[in-house]
């Protein structure tokens, strides 16, 4: 189950991004609270998968994390 809370709520911020008021967009959509997103985003380590992904896309690019 947790599985698929990590994936929907990655989604949602892969959608809405992952500044504040991209946060709170996502949250909305998703029925919690900000507080309960920001838990859960450090509870699944979004933030860093997030960036992994997006530095993957773009391969040529630098990446932040020194990938």
């Amino acid at each position: 189950l947790s599985d698929i809370e990590k994936k929907t709520i990655k989604k949602a911020l892969l959608y809405f991004g992952t500044s504040m008021k991209g946060k709170e967009r996502a949250a909305k959509e998703l029925g919690i609270g900000i507080a309960t997103l920001y838990r859960k985003i450090q509870e699944y380590h979004l933030l860093d998968e997030i960036e992994i992904n997006k530095c993957l896309r773009h391969i040529s690019s630098p990446c932040p994390l020194n990938l």
